[in-house]
């Protein structure tokens, strides 16, 4: 499933409005929230937690240091995304690859998602 970055808006929106105490209709992809929410440092690592809270994505540790907008939201969680879909992809590459070399493996699991069933 994609999530695109106008419905990863709308989730980041209702997250920062939650956290902000603000309607969601204040922010747009452009708000600055340092000028205008007057976030500060403690404030953005909390955003970053609830980023992590909100969404299936963990951030480095200071991913959150360079949240100025609800954009850098949106391309910080996409960015966090795609890595995390990468990382899933390749590990089940390498799983593949070990599990064929493998004479033990019972390969109808990944064709089926059932041992020993072919059908």
């Amino acid at each position: 499933m994609t999530i695109t970055n106008q419905q990863l808006f709308a989730k980041a929106a209702e997250m920062t409005a939650n956290y902000l105490g603000c309607p969601k209709e204040n922010l747009a992809l452009d708000t600055d929230l340092i000028s205008e929410y007057y976030m500060d440092s403690l404030d953005l690592v909390d955003l970053g937690i609830e980023i992590e809270k909100t969404f299936p994505v963990e951030l480095s540790d200071d991913a959150s240091s360079h949240i100025r907008t609800m954009e850098d939201i949106v391309v910080l969680v996409q960015a966090a995304l795609n890595a995390s879909l990468a990382e899933r992809t390749e590990t089940i590459s390498q799983l593949l690859t070990l599990s064929y070399n493998d004479s033990s493996f019972d390969s109808s699991i990944v064709t089926t998602g059932r041992r020993g069933s072919t059908s």
